[in-house]
């Protein structure tokens, strides 16, 4: 005999829409601006009710990251402050590196503290 368990507290009812929208308030309460979310990414843990999105502040909607919001515990994660630090050094070092002649790109991203950046021996296997 099989039984299934549904889980009917609160916010696991919640549609995908309605967390959006949560998580957008979520952010403005954290960072006192307006954000729009653009993508549901789904449900990282069940247990807690986890949901990861795609987001941007409506001021800079150039500057994309990821968040992730526990309704069971309230809490927000996110790469915001991440993601305009990173702009921004990526800007500065473009306007200091710009007058070289040639084509030059330069994109910054911030390593996970899994990761020892002064390691050598690292592979793109290990980054993997």
């Amino acid at each position: 005999m099989a039984a299934t368990i549904i889980n009917t507290t609160g916010c696991s009812l919640m549609s995908n829409d309605d967390r959006m929208k949560k998580a957008e308030e979520l952010l403005e309460e954290k960072y006192q601006e307006e954000f729009e979310v653009l993508e549901y990414s789904g449900l990282v843990n069940i247990d807690n009710d986890e949901y990861q999105v795609v987001a941007s502040a409506k001021n800079k909607s150039d500057i994309l990251f990821e968040a992730r919001i526990s309704l069971e515990d309230n809490y927000l994660s996110d790469e915001y402050i991440t993601s305009r630090v990173c702009r921004m050094m990526e800007e500065k070092m473009q306007q200091n590196l710009g007058g070289l002649t040639g084509y030059l790109k330069i994109k910054i991203q911030a390593v996970s503290k899994t990761i020892d950046s002064a390691n050598s021996k690292m592979t793109p296997e290990f980054l993997a």
